[in-house]
């Protein structure tokens, strides 16, 4: 069967509707004004429609129609009476629904009488609105063209629809010189999309924002652009899914940020580096240092009294490293919370490098730094550069790479399963890792009573270990590794911190651009971490064990400091809270 109004063939797989008057055919996108979702809902539903060449002023209708899935047999009705017929209008269709069946929500709003208020079919020019920038033609039916190819006078379009299954022949000329459009031959194969000219207008503005602000979050960036632009009275087709916006701002981003370099020769592009956060570009002996940090990050770490420094090796590409950090605490009253404070991204990590780190450190900090305590893993390079840069600054080892090391060197003479398995290795072997929590007055002596009371070969071997590398080590001394009345005896919340950022990252190895744009990120968030710590709404949460572990803890120690406690029973309740993670 032909459509009556375009005189094209109604095929099966097209949405069409029959006229209650004359039985003929008619696409659905041939001006009926049912829109796909109506035409969908509608399905063996009661509607009232009339054709065009049917629509005449001779009273009302009351007629009946049911939209078929697919055309039934054609009909054999003459229609020759029917071509001296003037005043042929555009059909109208009356859609309604049994009010037993369809139901609208609160939400949904009512639609009224907007006839006045759809648009006529135009086209819009867009130099960049193809995905991969190209220009892009869109009518105003929704329907997308690119450019097949052009002449002196002339720019064809052919329909953007090319894909496996569809391939649509659908065309437009377009004429430069009276700049006017004209349709081809061929109809579209698939249905149109009402919005979709605010859709490509959305990301084409995403992405000349993410390109004209690159450090803003491509979040913050769609959310702007979608505010400014759409409506919630645009058809659906407009409003993509956000997260295709976002990743749309990111490879754009990506394309445009400068490639990763191959090896320490090269030169820093600043400006692709925030404003304010590249501090200083050390070489030492041919290796590269790049340090990182914003002016208020800067501030917080001159005031800050501890220091908690670790490093990652996860996220840096080579030819870096490992990204070091340096941590602090933001205070509010009682509240606290430990916040990054400086970025170093190191290509090697020998005493001579964190020397030249940390002096550089003290000469960008805005006022005298207000150190007392460093808090670090036990890395023997780290230890002495603070040594001699910060002689006064008491460093201090953390607990938890204590209590590790030592359960690596259990497992390196193998009683990890003598351990688990027998009680009295088990508590022994605990309470080596709990003599931190001794004054450091305390620590040699019980250590040697614990010496005197093991004689297996394996316990011997690990007493020596503990011996050389804790009782007596000329760095690690045990004032050092002494946790006694501390309240703060880890680094491990950046350990969590690390873990974060690493999962943020995909747990993949980020180019130095990428990996600096994703720390700015991080150091940004300091102002409102401030503000939401000073309000009460940022804090530190425990779990509920480790907060009446830690409250026995507590208890032993004001015990033993009141008498009424000795030092090896102190040790025993000690070791009954802490232990390795296995």
């Amino acid at each position: 069967m032909k459509c009556v109004y375009c005189a094209k063939t109604v095929r099966k797989n097209q949405h069409a509707i029959s006229c209650d008057v004359c039985g003929n055919w008619t696409h659905r996108l041939c001006g009926t004004n049912i829109s796909k979702e109506d035409y969908l809902r509608a399905q063996d539903q009661t509607i009232n429609f009339m054709c065009s060449i049917s629509n005449v002023p001779v009273g009302n209708f009351s007629l009946n129609a049911t939209i078929e899935s697919s055309l039934l047999a054609s009909s054999e009705r003459s229609t020759d009476e029917l071509q001296d017929i003037s005043n042929i209008e555009t059909p109208t269709a009356d859609i309604s629904y049994n009010e037993n069946v369809q139901e609208r929500s609160m939400e949904e709003d009512v639609v009224g009488n907007t006839d006045d208020n759809i648009p006529k079919v135009g086209f819009t020019k867009l130099e960049k609105g193809s995905q991969k920038g190209k220009p892009l033609l869109v009518d105003g039916n929704g329907y997308t063209y690119v450019i097949k190819g052009s002449n002196s006078g002339n720019v064809y379009w052919r329909c953007s629809k090319r894909t496996d299954k569809i391939k649509c022949n659908a065309s437009v000329k377009e004429n430069l010189e009276n700049r006017t459009f004209e349709y081809g031959k061929n109809a579209h194969s698939h249905p149109t999309q009402p919005g979709k000219l605010q859709e490509v207008q959305v990301r084409r503005e995403v992405k000349d924002s993410a390109l004209g602000n690159m450090f803003m979050s491509a979040r913050a960036i769609v959310e702007e652009v979608s505010k400014n632009v759409l409506d919630s009275d645009m058809p659906p087709d407009s409003r993509n899914n956000p997260e295709n916006y976002i990743r749309a701002a990111n490879r754009v981003r990506e394309l445009n940020r400068p490639k990763h370099p191959k090896d320490l020769n090269f030169n820093i592009v600043e400006s692709a580096i925030p404003e304010g956060f590249f501090q200083a570009d050390l070489t030492v002996k041919g290796e590269r240092h790049i340090l990182l940090a914003t002016e208020r990050q800067l501030q917080q770490l001159s005031i800050s009294r501890q220091w908690f420094i670790d490093g990652t090796f996860k996220i840096v590409k080579r030819p870096f490293y490992q990204l070091m950090s340096i941590h602090g605490f933001v205070r509010s009253g009682r509240q606290v919370k430990l916040v990054p404070l400086f970025f170093a991204l190191m290509s090697r990590r020998r005493t001579i490098d964190y020397i030249a780190i940390l002096k550089k450190i003290e000469d960008l900090l805005p006022n005298p730094p207000q150190l007392k305590t460093a808090v670090m893993d036990f890395e023997a390079a780290t230890w002495k550069a603070f040594g001699k840069v910060f002689p006064q600054v008491h460093v201090r080892g953390c607990l938890f790479h204590f209590t590790q090391a030592i359960w690596r060197h259990c497992q390196e003479l193998g009683l990890q399963n003598k351990y688990k398995v027998h009680g009295g290795t088990h508590n022994f072997i605990k309470k080596l890792m709990s003599l931190p929590f001794l004054p450091k007055s305390h620590i040699r002596d019980i250590f040697h009573q614990l010496q005197g009371k093991t004689s297996n070969d394996k316990l011997i071997k690990l007493m020596d270990y503990m011996e050389r590398q804790w009782i007596d080590h000329s760095l690690f001394k045990m004032s050092s590794w002494s946790v006694f009345n501390q309240t703060i005896r880890t680094n491990n919340n950046i350990e969590g911190w690390h873990r974060r950022i690493n999962h943020k990252a995909g747990e993949q190895q980020l180019g130095m651009y990428k990996l600096i744009d994703f720390l700015f990120g991080e150091a940004d968030m300091l102002p409102l971490q401030a503000a939401l710590l000073f309000e009460g709404k940022l804090r530190r949460y425990f779990i509920r064990t480790c907060t009446n572990a830690q409250e026995e803890i507590y208890h032993a120690w004001r015990e033993y400091e009141n008498g009424d406690l000795s030092a090896s029973m102190m040790l025993r309740i000690c070791s009954r809270h802490h232990g390795p993670i296995e």
